[in-house]
């Protein structure tokens, strides 16, 4: 098939040659995603239980996580985006976590 046998679409040639030199680049690139998946399974380190210092509660459990996800039910204490919170020695201030004893004072 070929269609700039067609008058009408012969102005779209460049685009045409764009367009398929694009999605071959952009295919080659997904062969980093693929080295990088595969080198991870074999010789990559496993993450802990919250790599990030996530505040949220989905990272209040261990990593695998069981079925149920937490062991029992959660108590939460503040906000999940509390970040630089001047009461507080560190930005990582999970959800869960009781408030300290500096801070009742």
């Amino acid at each position: 098939y070929n269609p700039m046998q067609y008058e009408f679409l012969q102005p779209l040639q460049p685009i045409h040659e764009f367009i398929t030199l694009s999605a071959a680049i952009m295919g080659l690139a997904q062969l980093v995603l693929v080295v990088n998946m595969i080198r991870s399974l074999r010789r990559g380190t496993p993450a802990g239980d919250n790599p990030w210092c996530a505040a949220t509660l989905e990272w209040a459990t261990v990593s695998p996580p069981p079925h149920g996800n937490f062991f029992a039910p959660l108590v939460v204490y503040r906000g999940p985006y509390r970040y630089s919170d001047p009461e507080q020695k560190t930005d990582f201030y999970p959800q869960h976590a009781p408030p300290s004893q500096e801070q009742k004072k």
